[in-house]
């Protein structure tokens, strides 16, 4: 029956009723499959089997077995979600809809449709997170019997194994699941490291064996002696996970450097007991400093909660054990499965919470991103395990990735929180945005209703969540200036055209007629004029003359005036390095909106003469206030303290420094390369002016490409 039997055996857990639809659902699947076959030759209803059986072990309910049975025939049958509603219902069906994966949708790339899949397949948890646990067992049924798989192929599930679903399990506290599909993705992509890490690791544990057992005999003793019923188990580092400390660019270390290859597990009755046995262990053996952790008190993201230490025991030999109740076992091993078995313990409800937290922040996450693959990389970063867990100051936690700042705490607050930020305090005292929070610490988020987002902080934001909603903010303020920049232009271009009397009325319906592929009416137009994507002179000669085509009669003649501004789409070129009063024109980039050049940078002279269409003439604003980049080459004797110098007049003059180069210097000359900021063309020359008066200057020169 190909494997059914065994599988019938797993279910002894469920009720008459509910193995009877678990038939219904074998019987469907078997005949819907009936001339498939796996690529390595068996039936392929052997697939479904072996995904229901993983289940079992987990002891699922029936209709998620049942779901497993059939996870693929809408997919690979031709059955259609009608005829499973009619079925098995409408629970049934949605779970094997959940776990459908996208045949019929046409991508521009594989690295869109790996993205497309994953997506569709992790807000399907948001209807019912047992979607996502028949999904791991599908990975890692398929990762598993990977043999017969062509080679490409294997190492690409393999990696899409290890950076989605690996961590996913991961976060839902499934650590069985997680460890093998780390494992079997280890020995897919590098076949020969997991061979000889796993000889190394069974060649320590043939020498340590007797030792092994002689320690966990002493440990036992210590409980009896005690009163305390324990049960100890040997428990050995997964091969991924030793391979990923070896790997590890900061603490690059040796197989034999690795302290936790070889650990205990021992199980008590009751939390009261966790404690006390971390006090007998340690009475009894040397513990290694920094290595005890306790996630009972403050459990990690997924709910995992245990007690760790590492001791040295016979002849200095260290291991890891780990400490905690039976229920905190079963948590950790099943996590969210652990679930529907032992509904009726108020414990598990918070497992539950937490993985229903994960699908909300999918859920939002998915709604602030653009792209599929934006989505994936946000993914991601936060699916992975290490973290920071801090407290707001009313004393709640706050679970964050490793090396997140205070500005991922306000956003995984609230996005209006991140939004409105300008300072934090750490632990009650004032801390720069960009700090690296640490756990254990208290955050408080100061906020102000006229603040906003900085791009800046993309350079140091970490989880997803406030990337995203950085990303988003800053898109929609693009947006914004886009159409202010662009309706200015506009006016400016029609004003100089001086045909204000003879262009149509700007109706939806007319610059639909005109500009087809505009849908959102003038302020579109507008939009794309201030991106860059549209000249405004020519936009205006096409309303003007809505029968031709294009506007090749326009010439470089034809030039608009407008005064500079500093949003975001407006950019100055660091090819010149324009500031206020310097002669300027503007380059029309798509994307970027206007990128301001001098009037004598050689790389607008040529571009000019071959896009005259792309450049119009711009004017500074009377009041600039901003501060602007200058790059200055400086030609200097070479002497001691001769940068110093050069900083100091510099810092007198209100500039600050913003890059200085300093190549290998000749015995007696040199040249250094400086960028500061200004606030016009006066300040750069007042500046110039006192770097010439120093003795040590002998020439200096402002840069020009």
């Amino acid at each position: 029956m190909n494997g059914y039997s065994n599988l019938l055996e797993k279910l002894d857990y469920l009720n008459s009723e509910q193995i009877l639809v678990v038939d219904q659902a074998h019987d469907f699947a078997d005949k819907a499959h009936i001339d498939q076959f796996r690529r390595s030759g068996e039936p392929y209803i052997t697939h479904p089997i072996a995904v229901a059986g993983i289940l079992a072990d987990m002891r699922m309910d029936f209709e998620t077995i049942a779901a497993a049975l059939m996870h693929d025939v809408i997919e690979d049958c031709g059955v259609s979600e009608e005829q499973m509603v009619e079925h098995f219902g409408d629970s049934i069906t949605r779970l094997v809809d959940g776990v459908t994966k996208i045949n019929s949708l046409s991508f521009s790339s594989k690295a869109e449709e790996k993205a497309r899949t994953i997506r569709k397949t992790l807000l399907a948890m948001a209807q019912d997170i047992r979607v996502i646990i028949i999904k791991l067992a599908d990975r890692l049924h398929n990762m598993r019997t990977l043999g017969p798989v062509k080679l490409e192929s294997r190492r690409r599930k393999a990696q899409e194994t290890l950076e989605i679903y690996a961590p996913i399990a991961l976060r839902l506290g499934m650590y069985s699941v997680h460890n093998e599909l780390e494992d079997l993705c280890f020995h897919a992509l590098y076949p020969m490291r997991a061979e000889r890490i796993g000889r190394a690791v069974e060649k320590r544990k043939a020498q340590n064996q007797q030792r092994i057992t002689h320690i966990r005999e002493e440990m036992l003793k210590l409980m009896e002696e005690q009163g305390i019923e324990a049960e100890i188990n040997y428990r050995q580092k997964h091969l991924w996970s030793i391979y990923r400390k070896m790997k590890d660019h900061q603490k690059r270390k040796s197989f034999d450097e690795i302290m936790d290859v070889f650990g205990y597990r021992i199980i008590v009755k009751d939390l009261m007991e966790c404690y006390t046995t971390l006090g007998i262990l340690h009475n009894h053996f040397k513990l290694v400093p920094g290595r005890l952790k306790d996630y009972i008190a403050l459990p990690k993201a997924n709910g995992y909660q245990s007690l760790h230490t590492t001791l040295l025991v016979a002849r200095g030999l260290p291991v890891e054990v780990q400490i905690r109740t039976e229920d905190m076992d079963r948590l950790a091993n099943k996590g969210i499965a652990a679930h529907w078995t032992y509904k009726i313990q108020s414990q598990y409800s918070s497992q539950q919470m937490r993985a229903q937290q994960l699908v909300s922040n999918i859920l939002e996450l998915q709604k602030s991103t653009g792209s599929s693959e934006e989505f994936l990389e946000h993914l991601k970063q936060d699916l992975f395990p290490d973290e920071v867990n801090v407290f707001t100051p009313k004393g709640d936690i706050v679970v964050l990735p490793k090396h997140a700042t205070p500005i991922d705490f306000a956003y995984d607050v609230h996005s209006d929180i991140g939004n409105q930020c300008i300072g934090a305090l750490v632990d009650g005292r004032a801390a720069p945005l960009n700090t690296a929070l640490k756990s254990g610490q208290t955050i408080e988020i100061i906020t102000s209703n006229f603040a906003k987002p900085s791009s800046e902080w993309l350079n140091f934001a970490v989880s997803g969540k406030a990337r995203s909603s950085i990303r988003q903010f800053l898109k929609k303020q693009k947006m914004e200036d886009a159409l202010h920049m662009g309706e200015r232009l506009f006016n400016e271009a029609v004003e100089q055209s001086q045909a204000e009397s003879q262009l149509p009325a700007l109706t939806p319906d007319t610059v639909q007629n005109i500009f087809p592929e505009i849908s959102e009416g003038i302020e579109g137009v507008y939009r794309e004029i201030g991106l860059g994507e549209r000249h405004p002179v020519v936009t205006v000669y096409q309303l003007l003359n809505p029968s031709q085509s294009d506007a090749e009669e326009l010439t470089d003649q034809t030039k608009l005036s407008i005064k500079g501004a500093n949003n975001l789409v407006t950019n100055y070129a660091h090819c010149c390095f324009p500031v206020p009063n310097d002669a300027i024109v503007g380059h029309i980039s798509t994307g970027r909106g206007i990128v301001v050049h001098r009037t004598e940078c050689r790389n607008m002279l040529k571009d000019m003469r071959k896009n005259p269409s792309h450049w119009i003439a711009l004017t500074w604003e009377d009041n600039a206030e901003d501060e602007f980049l200058v790059g200055l080459t400086i030609q200097l004797k070479n002497q001691r303290g001769v940068i110093a110098k050069l900083a100091s007049e510099i810092a007198a003059c209100y500039s600050n420094i913003h890059h200085i180069v300093t190549p290998n210097i000749e015995s007696r000359l040199g040249a250094v390369y400086i960028e500061i900021t200004v606030n016009n063309r006066k300040h750069l020359a007042t500046i110039m002016r006192k770097l010439r008066r120093l003795k040590e200057v002998v020439r200096i020169q402002r840069q020009m490409p």
